[in-house]
């Protein structure tokens, strides 16, 4: 290689080291490049000063740049002024020269087309490197770890492959790394949290796939954190939690399963958050007060249920909740405090059978509710605050809920198809037989109470909407507690056995 920084006294070492190098150059280079340099060369032999090759660059950095010229076609870039030329390369458009090294690359929606070369890692010294918005295919290569003093790498808007190679948890220093819009593949290098000092880190609009690093909460300064747009899986990290300074956090379209961790609410300089389009579950933590008021929330297209909390009050602004498993529960209680809450629609409420009797639960208080009843598209029963139908036969059947709180939301519940004869499994259609309140509250979250009235001897039998037998217990006594925490949300029915007088009772959980 040429080492164009160091200069000796003499003219004869001078030249000596301009062929030795020159040999070198030519196992490498095309000809035409070869050209180039041969110019390059001579000039400064020419100028005969000392000034001149301290202009010039280290030998690795002078390689790693006349490779990038030939492998994105450097013929065909839109600009490509005094590269390869006499000129000193601090004059080449879009390089910075530094203490005698490369310190700024600038080549952004230049029409580069090819590959990145790998001795871009000779490069050390590099600060900046830009080369977003152009043609770059293949892979990143590994050799970018070595450019530990970058701060800054912009590779956006390409065409990249492959994997992200976990050598850029070496990038210590960087700050900002922009690599969406490409076609980049595998999982998230766990290496990447080890990038402390990073603000903006952007993924989005690739293909990873695999978790987000549990120690993502190692970089306590992201500001931006966009990983949308990939196919990612398993479950957000509660260490999230400790990025105090996060700003924008974007999971859009991945699959993304499992709670949002309570964690997330302690984010206090949130101004958006995008969860829409994945497999989240559970309920919505509550957010800090302390939030910016124009702070967007996007959890839209999940499967999340239960309550959305009462907004902090400095929150009014724009959440989207559209196309969950929320029901009416969700929304009677907070529907005037968010003044942009987009709910509409939900996805289908599961329709139960049992026996002859179909019900569907869309949550909220039951004298609000108005259901009505399908059979073959044709309406055939309509009814407030009552949740259930008698089958009349075969047919196609579903329901259709609306609340009067709640009236910008109507519930569909799924379609049930009938074909058989109608039976009536386990007596259970045939619900409060016997009247009776020995049942509360209902509906019920995690536990059920029932009385008996008397001291007596009891066998209680808990079924679900399907009449299966769900849980069986003893009692001797006035009352018990029992857990239901662990039931899927849907109706069930009490049966109790007191010497053998029935007792049923239909309970909804929440």
């Amino acid at each position: 290689r040429i080492n164009v920084i160091a200069y000796t006294s003499t003219i004869f070492c001078t030249f000596y080291n301009l062929f030795r190098n020159t040999l070198i150059f030519m196992r490498i280079i095309n000809q035409t490049a070869m050209k180039k340099i041969y110019t390059i060369l001579f000039a400064a032999i020419l100028t005969g000063t000392a000034t001149n090759l301290k202009a010039q660059v280290n030998a690795g950095d002078s390689l790693a740049l006349v490779d990038l010229y030939n492998s994105t076609t450097g013929p065909g870039w839109s600009h490509h002024t005094n590269w390869l030329t006499a000129n000193p390369v601090s004059t080449w458009v879009g390089v910075k020269v530094k203490n005698n090294r490369v310190y700024t690359l600038i080549l952004g929606n230049n029409r580069l087309s090819g590959t990145i070369p790998s001795t871009i890692g000779n490069c050390t010294a590099l600060n900046d490197l830009e080369l977003q918005a152009n043609q770059l295919t293949g892979s990143i290569p590994s050799s970018i770890g070595n450019l530990i003093n970058l701060h800054s790498m912009s590779l956006y808007y390409n065409q990249l492959t492959g994997s992200l190679p976990s050598t850029i948890g070496n990038l210590t220093s960087i700050q900002e790394l922009w690599l969406f819009n490409n076609k980049l593949s595998g999982n998230i290098p766990s290496s990447i949290t080890n990038l402390t000092t990073l603000i903006n880190l952007a993924f989005d609009d690739n293909q990873l796939t695999g978790s987000i690093p549990f120690s993502i909460g190692n970089m306590a300064h992201l500001s931006i954190l966009r990983l949308g747009m990939n196919q990612l899986t398993g479950t957000i990290p509660s260490s999230i939690g400790n990025l105090a300074h996060l700003g924008v956090f974007d999971l859009t379209r991945n699959q993304i399963t499992g709670n949002i961790p309570s964690t997330v609410g302690n984010l206090t300089n949130l101004v958006g958050v995008y969860f829409s389009h994945n497999q989240l579950t559970g309920s919505i933590p509550l957010f800090s007060s302390r939030i910016s008021s124009s702070c967007a929330f996007y959890f839209n297209n999940n499967d999340l249920t239960g309550r959305i909390p009462n907004p902090p009050h400095t929150i009014d602004n724009l959440v989207t909740l559209d196309s969950n498993r929320y029901n009416f529960n969700a929304f009677e209680s907070v529907i005037a405090k968010y003044t942009q809450l987009t709910y509409a629609p939900q996805k289908n409420l599961y329709l139960h059978k049992n026996g002859n009797l179909l019900s569907v639960y869309a949550g909220g208080t039951l004298s609000n509710n108005t259901y009505k009843w399908y059979k073959n598209n044709v309406l055939v029963n309509s009814a407030t605050g009552d949740s259930t139908l008698t089958l009349s036969g075969a047919g196609t059947y579903n329901a259709v809920v609306t609340n009067s709180i709640v009236t910008l939301l109507t519930l569909y519940s799924d379609t049930l198809t009938i074909t058989s004869p109608i039976t009536t499994a386990n007596n259970l259609s045939i619900i409060n037989q016997q009247p009776s309140t020995f049942l509360s509250p209902n509906p019920a979250k995690d536990f059920i109470n029932i009385t008996l009235g008397r001291e007596d001897n009891a066998i209680i039998k808990i079924y679900d909407a399907t009449g299966k037998m769900v849980k069986r217990l003893s009692i001797i006594g006035q009352s018990t507690v029992i857990n239901i925490a662990g039931f899927a949300a849907g109706i069930y029915y009490v049966e109790i056995n007191r010497e053998g007088v029935i007792t049923k009772q239909q309970f909804v959980k929440q």
